[in-house]
């Protein structure tokens, strides 16, 4: 049986290996399903997804039963759990080998014979696995040159800040440099504040709606990137980077050492003897982890600083995944501060294999109670829902005007091939767009490059499809002023359209990620599911349809007063049930 894995930088029908015969080809990437039926056609034998054996939910359940393996072993001198804080830094990694374990299932390992288009991690996982040698078609390209051309590829990419941002990321993560200029910026509170840690403008965002309920109230905003602060601040929230309060100390010096040398016996002691853990370990999995203990203990050691230096009395944290914005969390709690949880996103699936820390979760809705209830890792008795606003008041749908907006996403990040995935959209899109005589626009995701996609466009559409799409990189509140409907796959802003009554389609046959949202969108109606490209053309009959379900919108947002989000955000009372039935009696 010969097996080929395809390398996310490389195409089935163009290479070497599209003339030679193969029994399976399985791409280490995604597209949707046209892609592939082409792709078997041209070389005659099935072509797959890893992804399609991610399921639902199962497989990051199944690293949160991973994870577990190594929890409470490789501890700080605080207390902290070194393994959880890092370890989940790959998840991806291990979201990856549970796929190829799952791919298992469709190989004769008695007869197989394993090749790749060029060397991956994931072709290691699965030849350690099977004990099979992998024979790489492609040379490996040289280190040096493959250097310079990914340097290239960022300048081209991103901006002079953004640069300077991802490079103080990778050589200046603790502080070590950046604290020595920084310490003049400290806050000096006189009164108390609650501590809003954030690396990302959408998680500021997400803390400065809560914190735009109470004027009254302080709260400090921690960056740990600049990027945290490119949004407008209200009067009452004062920000700070957390460099200032990075500190040099002997005594960290000596536990970073410390810790380095147990996670040499961790990995011997505790991965090596889970089969699982073991083999993700040889593959290079956790080969950064020392490097960033290193890391760990600068940045623990700052926002330990800045709690004992600044009156802070308790934390709303929007991105418990991040370590960098998780340990406040913890330390929070140590101090005996109140700590409350909420998600920049629509719904957390962090939550089906990381801890819960915090006292309170803050979520926005039901669908979002019930898909963290669903989870299993958080005490139900400690969700509240209560979104930071109450929904405007429901206006009738004017379907007369606006453009048919494509969200796009970086799917790159989870294994998307984008030129695939827009091939497979956008010429539909301008179909539709022709059809209904609408503009066709691709709203970018703060984290796409205008000039990446925009080549993209160019190589997927025709000149006159391409004179009918715009790319824009204005808020999504913006675009959505002019927004007939909306197209996308299971991200948040699938819940901000329905909120503000404008119809929004769910690309379900792109759910390759297996945390269960689109199920959880569908099941709500914070969207319409859409299974296969070829119902894209049914979008307009579906919006002259469309009617808002106001009863069922109340599910996805609901805002039960400011007294109640005072209470979750500062712990003044104890949080129960009843700060939940009055959304529950709708459900």
């Amino acid at each position: 049986m010969k097996v080929l894995l395809l390398h996310p930088e490389d195409r089935a029908d163009a290479g070497p290996w599209s003339q030679q015969h193969w029994d399976l080809v399985v791409d280490l990437a995604f597209a949707g399903p046209s892609t592939y039926a082409e792709w078997s056609q041209t070389l005659k034998c099935r072509v797959i997804t890893l992804h399609q054996f991610a399921g639902q939910t199962e497989s990051y359940r199944w690293i949160g039963k991973m994870l577990e393996r190594g929890r409470g072993r490789l501890l700080d001198r605080f207390g902290l759990d070194w393994w959880e804080l890092l370890a989940v830094f790959s998840f991806h990694e291990m979201h990856a080998f549970y796929l190829l374990q799952q791919l298992k299932g469709e190989l004769d390992p008695a007869s197989i014979q394993l090749f790749a288009t060029r060397p991956h991690r994931n072709a290691v996982l699965l030849g350690e696995s099977l004990a099979c040698p992998v024979i790489y078609l492609q040379k490996q390209r040289n280190e040096t040159s493959t250097q310079l051309a990914r340097k290239v590829e960022a300048v081209r990419r991103f901006g002079i800040r953004q640069l300077l941002e991802i490079a103080s990321d990778k050589w200046d993560a603790g502080y070590e440099l950046r604290g020595q200029f920084l310490r003049h910026r400290r806050a000096k509170l006189k009164a108390p504040a609650l501590l809003l840690p954030s690396a990302y403008s959408n998680v500021t965002r997400t803390v400065v709606q809560y914190a735009n309920l109470f004027p009254e109230r302080t709260f400090l905003l921690a960056a740990t990137r600049s990027n945290a602060t490119s949004i407008a601040l209200p009067d009452n929230v004062q920000s700070v980077p957390l460099g200032a309060y990075a500190t040099l100390s002997k005594q960290s010096d000596q536990e970073i050492a410390d810790l380095k040398g147990a996670w040499e016996s961790f990995r011997t002691n505790v991965l090596g003897q889970c089969e699982e853990l073991d083999q993700m370990s040889r593959a290079g999995v956790w080969d950064s982890l020392p490097k960033w203990l290193g890391t760990g203990i600068r940045v623990r050691d700052a926002w330990q600083e800045l709690i004992e230096r600044e009156p802070i009395e308790g934390v709303l944290c929007a991105d418990d995944l991040n370590v960098m914005t998780r340990l406040p969390v913890l330390l929070a709690n140590r101090a005996g501060l109140h700590t409350a949880h909420t998600h920049h996103g629509a719904l957390d699936g962090g939550f089906l294999f990381k801890k819960a820390y915090a006292r309170v979760h803050l979520v926005k809705g039901e669908m979002e109670r019930d898909y963290l209830a669903a989870t299993e890792a958080v005490d139900e008795e400690s969700i509240v829902v209560a979104a930071p606003a109450p929904i405007p008041a429901a206006t009738t749908r004017n379907t007369g005007a606006g453009d048919l907006v494509f969200f796009s996403q970086p799917c790159e990040v989870d294994g998307g091939r984008m030129l695939e995935i827009y091939r497979e959209l956008l010429p539909r899109l301008c179909a539709v767009g022709r059809r209904v005589q609408r503009s066709v626009i691709v709203k970018l995701h703060p984290f796409e490059s205008e000039r990446e996609r925009r080549r993209i466009v160019d190589q997927v559409l025709s000149p006159d499809n391409r004179a009918l799409v715009k790319i824009v990189t204005a808020p999504a509140s913006d675009v959505m002023r002019h927004t007939w409907a909306g197209v996308g796959l299971d991200s948040t802003v699938a819940i901000e359209c329905v909120l503000q009554g404008i119809p929004y389609f769910v690309c379900g046959w792109l759910d390759f990620t297996g945390i269960g949202y689109a199920r959880q969108f569908a099941r709500y109606g914070a969207g319409i599911l859409l299974n296969e490209p070829s119902e894209l053309a049914g979008i307009p009959d579906h919006v002259s349809n469309y009617a808002p379900d106001w009863d069922r919108v109340n599910l996805l947002s609901h805002f039960p007063g400011k007294a109640k989000v005072h209470d979750a955000l500062f712990g003044t009372v104890p949080v129960s049930e009843s700060a939940n039935s009055e959304v529950r009696q709708c459900v």
